[in-house]
């Protein structure tokens, strides 16, 4: 749909620079008669530096979406490979609530975290269903 209005704005910055030379062809200044199509110039090259973005968007193997798709089992978030950031700080989507108390229960068992972070830890799980 992008790259559809990057051509409406190519077509536009032509029509724009035709009206614009037609109107200033007779202006006593200079600066008038050149700033003015400039305009319809940089529609047409924004414009296809829109197509040429979206259509290489379309046809990349991992593409930018607005939308998630897909899982991150099925394709990896090319913003995260861009930056190095591998994904592992994250709760696992496919981990159930009950294996994540039993998790946070298991730490509380060895001691390796304090009552205080137990708890914390138990609303946060709850706050997040």
């Amino acid at each position: 749909m992008s790259a559809i209005g990057g051509i409406v704005g190519v077509v536009f910055g032509i029509f724009w620079m035709i009206m614009a030379f037609t109107i200033t062809r007779d202006a006593p200044s200079a600066l008038v008669k050149t700033i003015f199509p400039l305009f319809g110039v940089l529609f047409v090259i924004f414009g296809i530096m829109n197509v040429i973005f979206n259509a290489r968007n379309a046809t990349s193997k991992n593409r930018f979406s607005e939308f998630d798709i897909t899982s991150h089992n099925e394709e990896p978030d090319p913003i995260n490979q861009r930056f190095g950031y591998d994904g592992n700080d994250t709760v696992d989507p496919d981990e159930t609530v009950t294996a994540r108390f039993n998790k946070v229960e298991e730490l509380r068992g060895k001691g390796l975290i304090s009552d205080e972070e137990y708890f914390e830890t138990r609303e946060r799980i709850l706050n997040e269903i």
